[in-house]
């Protein structure tokens, strides 16, 4: 009899199988951000480092951080590991578990839904918006959970 695997489980299973380098924000031509840009971004507890990795992602490329290759144009929608990736650049102790359940807590700040084309759940700020897109809240994303159950991911016990 096989154990059943927890949230967490499903969540390391997915990111296990994926690049986990940390990004770096940069220009098109593949210029990092400056660093005093980056040295004010490393202070901001994580909600505002989440909300400010969004806002930075309107108008910056994401690099990968060991093989220099840009991996998303600005104004794209992110996802939680990409968001995560970017977030360990500044502060490599925090979790994607911490991750995941700053962007549930913080979801009516933030545009989102389940991408088919990329099959994540991707997120950004809003620009010109005045609502958020949760339609799909039910919808299994490529952890196999629901959005919902990224509400208390820190709170399950291995």
């Amino acid at each position: 009899m096989t154990k059943a695997l927890t949230n967490k489980d499903l969540v390391l299973r997915y990111i296990n199988r994926r690049n986990k380098n940390s990004l770096i924000f940069c220009y098109f031509n593949g210029e990092d951000l400056d660093k005093t840009t980056s040295s004010l971004i490393e202070l901001l507890p994580l909600d505002l480092l989440i909300l400010e990795c969004l806002k930075l992602s309107l108008s910056y490329c994401s690099k990968d951080s060991v093989n220099d290759k840009i991996e998303t144009e600005p104004n794209k929608y992110r996802s939680s590991l990409d968001i995560w990736r970017h977030v360990i650049y500044f502060n490599p102790e925090i979790t994607i578990f911490d991750v995941m359940e700053s962007l549930y807590e913080n979801r009516g700040k933030l545009i989102t839904h389940y991408c088919p084309d990329i099959k994540r759940r991707v997120f950004k700020l809003p620009r010109d918006h005045y609502f958020t897109s949760m339609n799909d809240e039910d919808c299994l994303d490529e952890y196999e959970l629901t959005f919902y159950d990224w509400e208390n991911i820190n709170e399950y016990i291995d």
